[in-house]
């Protein structure tokens, strides 16, 4: 479960959350379904063959992006040079300490998203109420539930939520090198098996906190829309997180 969340998480499901409404939490319905089915179907092979595949370079590149990019939001680091920092940071400890030290870390990165998320959402309904939150993203049409339209051009509605929760918890647990490399150093694929079932509801409830950071941010900007104003303080919604951690 920790090498599952990175910054991604923590800066995009805020942010999609702040354009586009809550609809991206149904997407966990149906996520356990292709834990499961990893488990029983993909699991065995990697198990049986020994190895594990090669990094998946778009995806590494990516990972290493989305938290230069928080660096970037909050200092005078440009990206290229919190890319590199922190690309070198993570070669450092990786080559010193090895798996331990990467499993380690992992929990210590997992600690930490889960607190920022959880100090974002309380310092959000300590400053805005609980209620206005959620009446704010009420109104603003933030929350709400996703049609049963067959439309293959809408953003969200309840089948392509229910088909990508499955496909995609299934490619991040049955081929994802990120996740295949930690599972393998399991002794055995009942406890591999174990440790996938047990992060679901961790998982789970990561991303219904950072759907709730989503309306909180929300909540904090919508009368003054960051990604609008003349004098343009962001430039994109993946800054969103880094600023109100910052204005918080």
């Amino acid at each position: 479960m920790a090498s599952y969340l990175s910054a991604i998480a923590v800066l995009g499901v805020p942010a999609e959350v702040y354009m586009f409404g809550i609809h991206i939490l149904y997407f966990y319905v149906s996520y356990p379904i292709g834990v499961v089915i990893a488990s029983y179907v993909c699991l065995p092979v990697f198990f049986k063959s020994g190895g594990c595949t090669a990094y998946e370079m778009l995806y590494m590149a990516v990972v290493l992006y989305a938290p230069a990019l928080a660096l970037s939001a909050v200092t005078n680091v440009s990206i290229w040079t919190s890319v590199i920092s922190v690309g070198a940071v993570c070669m450092f400890y990786c080559t010193l300490g090895g798996m331990k030290a990467v499993l380690w870390t992992d929990l210590f990165q997992a600690m930490l998203m889960f607190i920022g998320i959880f100090a974002i959402v309380i310092k959000g309904f300590s400053d805005i109420g609980f209620s206005e939150v959620f009446r704010i993203g009420y109104e603003e049409d933030r929350i709400a539930v996703p049609t049963l339209s067959p439309s293959l051009t809408e953003r969200y509605t309840v089948w392509n939520l229910l088909i990508q929760g499955c496909i995609y918890s299934l490619m991040t647990f049955g081929a994802n090198q990120i996740q295949i490399q930690r599972l393998l150093t399991l002794k055995n694929i009942s406890r591999s098996r174990m440790a996938l079932y047990l992060s679901i509801p961790l998982n789970v409830l990561f991303y219904i906190l950072a759907c709730v950071a989503g309306l909180v941010i929300y909540a904090h900007f919508y009368k003054c829309d960051p990604l609008t104003a003349s004098n343009k303080p962001i430039s994109a919604a993946d800054q969103l997180f880094s600023t109100v951690s910052f204005v918080f």
